[in-house]
């Protein structure tokens, strides 16, 4: 009776350690699979926000990518194109104008050097002395402003304006107001250059000879000054006022003809456009 109760006792303690051992295997594997379903669930919930950052990011960049191009298409609407190709006849015109500028820069330098140093020694510094040396002076920004300026104005506004608009001056109209113009400048600077020689040359004669007096020496008048402006012969006045008056004329005809053809091709459309 001994051994049996023993070995039934054995066998109670042994079936005891089994269900124990396997209740343990069954825990473990319950709380392997419970970190596994926890990393699963992290995992799963940081895919989601990484999916949610992507979308936004994916948002914001087509919501960019459409101001953008709307931002393109007001700036396509309001650039406009360059018309950078000019008829050939417009080199044509700017090649006579700039050797006409090229000859007065010269003629310029030389003016001033040639009238400082003629009158710097052989012109008294009297009144009338002054004046001569004021009317050699004059001749130097004459030839810049007649001969340089106005031209460079002329060339720069007739290659603008074709740029911006793209519409064609006239080759004859606008060619032909430039050489009216360039006629009447050089005429224009020869009577001043011709009044200051004989301005010097006269007072170099009598040094104490009256302002107005040169004036009427200058155009052929021997009559002498009597107090009177209008004095000397009428043939001196008369070629004073057709030769002075005709050069200004011409450079104000051929001038205006160029600036008002350059006027007009502004306010016409292109056809191009």
């Amino acid at each position: 009776m001994t051994e049996l109760q023993e070995n039934t006792t054995n066998k109670i303690l042994l079936n005891d350690n089994n269900n124990e051992n396997k209740h343990r295997a069954s825990s473990t594997i319950m709380n392997n699979s419970d970190k596994k379903l926890m990393v699963d669930d992290e995992e799963e919930e940081e895919m989601l926000h990484l999916e949610s950052d992507a979308l936004m990011s994916s948002t914001n960049n087509n919501n960019k990518n459409t101001r953008l191009k709307n931002n393109n298409k007001k700036g396509e609407k309001e650039l406009m194109p360059l018309n950078i190709y000019f008829p050939s006849y417009y080199f044509k015109i700017a090649k006579h104008i700039l050797i006409f500028i090229s000859l007065f820069i010269i003629f310029g330098f030389l003016s001033g050097f040639a009238f400082r140093e003629i009158t710097k020694h052989s012109v008294p510094y009297q009144k009338v002395g002054d004046y001569v040396y004021q009317q050699g002076s004059l001749i130097h920004g004459h030839f810049f402003t007649l001969g340089v300026f106005l031209p460079l104005t002329f060339l720069c506004t007739l290659f603008f304006s074709y740029l911006i608009t793209g519409v064609k001056v006239s080759n004859g109209l606008y060619h032909t107001g430039f050489l009216i113009y360039a006629f009447g400048a050089t005429l224009t600077l020869i009577l001043f250059v011709y009044k200051a020689v004989s301005f010097i040359n006269a007072i170099k004669q009598s040094p104490n000879i009256n302002i107005h007096e040169l004036e009427l020496i200058a155009f052929g008048s021997t009559s002498s000054y009597n107090g009177d402006q209008k004095s000397g012969s009428a043939l001196s006045r008369m070629t004073k006022m057709l030769l002075f008056g005709g050069a200004h004329v011409l450079m104000f005809i051929g001038g205006l003809k160029c600036v008002i053809i350059v006027l007009i091709s502004l306010f016409k459309k292109s056809k191009s456009l």
